[in-house]
């Protein structure tokens, strides 16, 4: 279970992010970035390679705090587990799966055995429990990506934050992760951010797609999937795949055009 019982939301405000560069010029990442995200939501940034997705990431897991604008969480003051998965896994060599997994776990204060329990709850949920002895070198890159996210999920987290999190798997496990994050978003109340440059896995993710300009990346256009409304408005305007694509690709190729 999540920390707290109240409906969790964290919102982003006029966010902007620019560079100092080496040569004294700046290089503008983000431009005014506004939008929330609720307990129980997934939303997913779709956009362009480099565009600043990750960037914006760091921003929400308050590791990057030199930007303009704000980002704040509800209820106030109220504190709360980040989950964060990066795309390079960054899995320790010297530790098992296992023990890659509990390491969140360890950094909170659970106790061994407690931890132990949760971390093998995790990896039986990503079907990785028959290698937790393995050493991170002995897997593949797909095996690998399902535990970072087991230690991802693993600390419970209120706000997951997963950076294309579905990108190295086969089209199977694909589908069974994305459910698992869904389940556990939903079940836990969390509020989920997924950054991606794949029109496929954000549909299969999210509840609601976020389309970003070229950088500095801006909010082009916004598509919520439906039957995926997470308790919110929803829009059944994009209720089949096929035309829910067309629409993103139209938001990529014409920025300006009319929005949703």
């Amino acid at each position: 279970m999540a920390e707290g019982n109240r409906q969790f939301e964290v919102s982003a405000v006029s966010v902007s992010k620019t560079f100092a560069l080496t040569d004294g010029g700046q290089l503008a990442v983000l431009a005014d970035l506004t939008f929330s995200v609720a307990g129980g939501e997934i939303v997913c940034l779709l956009g362009t390679s480099g565009c600043g997705k990750t960037t914006f990431l760091n921003i929400l897991a308050s590791l990057d705090a030199d930007f303009s604008g704000s980002v704040t969480t509800r209820p106030p003051g109220e504190r709360y587990t980040t989950g964060y998965m990066l795309q390079n896994d960054g899995l320790l060599p010297w530790r098992t799966v296992l023990a890659n997994v509990r390491l969140g776990l360890e950094f909170k204060g659970l106790a061994r055995r407690a931890a132990q329990e949760q971390a093998l709850e995790t990896l039986r949920a990503v079907e990785m429990v028959e290698f937790r002895g393995a050493y991170p070198a002995q897997l593949s890159g797909g095996m690998r990506q399902r535990v970072a996210l087991a230690r991802t999920l693993a600390v419970r987290p209120r706000l997951l934050l997963l950076d294309e999190p579905l990108a190295h798997l086969d089209f199977v496990s694909r589908r069974r992760l994305a459910e698992l994050i869904r389940d556990y978003v939903s079940a836990a109340g969390a509020a989920a951010v997924v950054v991606t440059h794949s029109i496929e896995e954000s549909v299969l993710i999210a509840n609601r797609i976020l389309v970003l300009s070229g950088r500095p990346a801006r909010l082009n256009a916004s598509f919520q999937l439906a039957g995926r409304s997470a308790g919110l408005d929803g829009d059944a305007r994009y209720g089949t795949d096929g035309e829910l694509y067309q629409k993103i690709i139209q938001a990529y190729e014409h920025p300006k055009a009319e929005r949703p």
